[in-house]
């Protein structure tokens, strides 16, 4: 039996992203609400968490026994939603709410193996210490978004369904073609189609 998991942090245009309730409050004409100036956050698009589900699934055709992450960049909340909007409302912060987050901790460097824009996470200590992550990734750490990488991060809801549905025809295409089981679990269906969090793949 083989296993992977997949680990990562914002999803925009999930159920949870904030990013749709924005864009629905300034079509309102209404101000964006936003808990501290200091907040920061790693975020990708729905599409490229798809891409890392299906990176996970062709590695683990190969071995399984992983954690799979992907290098996240950052984003100051504040200055996210002035890019949508020149109307914010500080409503302060949430109890329990942190301004940063980790995504692999400093503990789990020694185990990284990192393949291009992907972080894989094993059991066993890379004996190759430049092929490890070199700090750990966390909103705190993690490289600023530029100007191109917002807009991405705002194109439409259909935009993005549009680009999924293509994905989502690749690997169930992959999973059809493979004499293997899969049974995926954790897949929470939402209006866009479906929402990629945590998936856990078995490979049997």
């Amino acid at each position: 039996n083989r296993f992977a998991c997949t680990r990562f942090a914002n999803v925009t245009h999930s159920s949870g992203s904030v990013i749709p309730f924005w864009l629905k409050l300034k079509s309102e004409g209404k101000s964006l609400k936003l808990t501290d100036k200091d907040m920061n956050r790693l975020m990708f698009s729905q599409l490229d968490s798809v891409k890392l589900v299906k990176k996970a699934i062709d590695e683990c055709e190969k071995e399984g026994g992983f954690v799979l992450s992907t290098i996240m960049k950052k984003t100051n909340m504040y200055e996210l939603a002035k890019f949508i909007s020149d109307n914010i409302e500080m409503v302060g912060k949430r109890d329990g709410e942190k301004l940063d987050e980790k995504l692999i901790s400093k503990k789990e460097l020694p185990y990284t193996y990192v393949d291009g824009n992907y972080v894989f996470i094993k059991k066993d200590m890379n004996q190759d210490v430049d092929g490890r992550l070199d700090k750990e990734l966390s909103s705190r750490t993690g490289e600023n978004m530029n100007q191109k990488d917002l807009e991405e991060l705002l194109i439409t809801i259909q935009q993005v369904k549009e680009k999924m549905n293509k994905m989502v025809v690749s690997i169930y295409k992959l999973i059809l073609e493979t004499e293997s089981k899969m049974i995926c679990s954790l897949i929470k269906f939402n209006t866009l189609g479906f929402k990629l969090k945590n998936l856990i793949l078995f490979i049997i």
